[in-house]
């Protein structure tokens, strides 16, 4: 069904924004450039990987793939071994400190996971009494700063009330736009900004008819 098909774009593009906001942005104090941070993830889903391996992932030249190595090793990122099954073949793995960095990124979703839980945990009965109990609705925290944002102190942990943070925010009803979806959204968002609960977003609406089927009414609206 149509619907099924669009939650699982959206499950992919949170999944997509996770490796974007791990990787091309300056997390927690790190700066790593993005063709060393993917083969930094490449090496954290593969736990280890020869150079012809991780050369192949990236689809350019093992002599490519070993400039890139040498600047991560120096900082301590990845460790080169030589393969003890075949000395002519060297094992890749993650060094200290791209150890340590992996742990600071799980840190961050357990917590964006949390904070998006709780954030639909607050909208929840708003959305239900307004556009009905079986509208959907997704929410997405894909701030880029996101990281620095949440500096992260496991003895103090932080909500995202008190961050500038601006999730994203998909609705869908099941039925056609009214004209009273605006003033009702800019109610919720007025009641979201009054109370404290959110100081930015951005909320898409979309449509669906009793097929499933995505009508042509999307609109969007940032705060």
């Amino acid at each position: 069904m149509e619907i099924n098909k669009m939650k699982s774009i959206f499950t992919k593009l949170d999944e997509i924004n996770y490796v974007l906001l791990h990787h091309y942005e300056e997390i927690i104090g790190y700066n790593i450039p993005p063709k060393q941070a993917l083969v930094l993830e490449h090496l954290h889903r593969h736990s280890k990987l020869s150079v012809n391996e991780l050369a192949s992932e990236m689809k350019v030249t093992p002599g490519a793939i070993s400039q890139l190595l040498a600047k991560l090793e120096q900082q301590q990122y990845i460790v080169r071994s030589i393969n003890p099954e075949s000395c002519r073949e060297i094992i890749v793995t993650l060094g200290e400190k791209g150890t340590n960095l992996y742990q600071a990124f799980e840190k961050i979703d357990q917590k964006v996971v949390e904070w998006e839980k709780d954030l639909k945990s607050e909208i929840r009965p708003f959305i239900e009494e307004s556009f009905g109990e079986t509208t959907d609705f997704f929410v997405y925290f894909t701030n880029d700063n996101i990281g620095r944002e949440l500096d992260i102190d496991p003895l103090k942990p932080k909500s995202y009330k008190e961050s500038e943070v601006a999730p994203f925010i998909l609705i869908t009803v099941p039925r056609k736009k009214s004209d009273d979806d605006e003033k009702i959204l800019n109610e919720l968002i007025a009641s979201l900004k009054s109370e404290d609960k959110l100081k930015h977003g951005s909320f898409a609406m979309s449509y669906i008819d009793e097929k499933g089927v995505i009508l042509d009414d999307e609109w969007h609206k940032d705060f």
